[in-house]
């Protein structure tokens, strides 16, 4: 199966749900997937590791070495089209969320999301009426 794993922080930041994509990527591929990983881009960090597809970021307004993605929508339909993915992997569903719920949609796509964070608990960082915010969440 080719699997994209889509996530909005990656290398060279850690962190505990970075750990648990490196986790999930080197078992799908003992299992013989393919897999790859749609993640920020971070300046002058070097990729060690294909399949790594980085889109553009600007720095989180909370912690600048925090990268957030800019995903675009044309670039990501590129991709899915050019690879043929079987299967999505969402780690977050904020940023992407709508640009991957769209893909899905359009490729007919089996999605599948690993609830890593109670997100109403971050909720008070965003500066929106927080019932609306409690609710998107």
């Amino acid at each position: 199966m080719k699997i994209a794993i889509i996530t909005e922080g990656y290398r060279p930041f850690i962190n505990g749900v970075i750990v648990s994509i490196d986790l999930f990527a080197k078992q799908f591929r003992k299992l013989g997937h393919e897999v790859y990983i749609f993640a920020p881009s971070y300046p002058d960090y070097q990729e060690d590791e294909e399949y790594i597809f980085r889109l553009r970021s600007v720095p989180s307004i909370i912690q600048k070495s925090i990268r957030i993605p800019v995903p675009t929508y044309i670039k990501m339909d590129k991709l899915f089209s050019k690879i043929g993915f079987d299967i999505i992997h969402i780690q977050h569903p904020i940023i992407f969320g709508q640009v991957v719920k769209r893909l899905v949609k359009k490729y007919k796509l089996p999605l599948v999301f690993t609830h890593h964070s109670f997100y109403e608990n971050y909720s008070h960082y965003i500066p929106l009426p927080q019932k609306f915010i409690k609710k998107k969440a």
